[in-house]
C-alpha cells in the first residue's frame, strides 16, 4: 500500500531530476528543483510512518524502491501524468482504509494502535495529494 506512493514518488523525483538537469530553460530548471525538494521529503515521511507503523523494513530498501521507479518512468514519461496516477492510487488507499466504495477495509495487524496508525497515513496521504494537486498547479505554466 504505502510501499506504491512510495515507488511512484521516487519514479516521479528521478523524472523531475531528469527534466531538471536537461532543460534549457532557467525558470523551468527552478521549477523542478522545487518540486523535487517536496517529493524527497514525501517519501522519507512514508517511509517514516511505514516503518513506525510496523510496515516490513524492505520500504526502506533503495535497491528495490530504484527499479520499481525505473519501472514506472517507462509507463509515465510525462510529469503531470505521473502527478496524477499518484493522486488516483493515493485515493484508493484513503478509500480502503476508510472502508468506502465497498472496498473491504484494511486491517493494520502489527501496529502499536490501528486507528492512530489509520489516522496518520490518511492525513499524511491527504497532504501529499493536495502537494501533487499544487505540483500540477505550477506545471501548468510549463505548457
Amino acid at each position: 500500500m504505502l510501499t506504491v506512493i512510495s515507488n511512484l514518488l521516487t519514479a516521479l523525483l528521478q523524472l523531475l531530476k531528469q527534466f531538471h538537469l536537461t532543460t534549457n530553460d532557467y525558470q523551468k530548471h527552478l521549477l523542478y528543483e522545487r518540486l523535487q525538494d517536496g517529493i524527497d521529503a514525501d517519501i522519507d515521511r512514508i517511509k517514516e510512518i511505514a516503518l513506525a507503523c510496523g510496515y516490513p523494513e524492505d520500504i526502506a530498501d533503495a535497491t528495490k524502491s530504484l527499479n520499481e521507479a525505473a519501472q514506472i518512468t517507462t509507463e509515465f514519461t510525462d510529469i503531470v501524468e505521473l502527478e496524477q496516477q499518484t493522486i488516483k492510487e493515493i485515493n484508493k488507499i484513503i478509500n480502503k482504509l476508510n472502508g468506502e466504495n465497498n472496498e473491504k477495509n484494511i486491517v493494520l495487524d502489527e501496529v502499536f494502535n490501528e486507528q492512530t496508525a489509520k489516522e496518520a497515513i490518511i492525513n499524511m496521504l491527504g497532504d501529499i495529494a493536495e502537494k501533487r494537486t499544487r505540483d500540477i498547479y505550477l506545471l501548468r505554466f510549463d505548457k
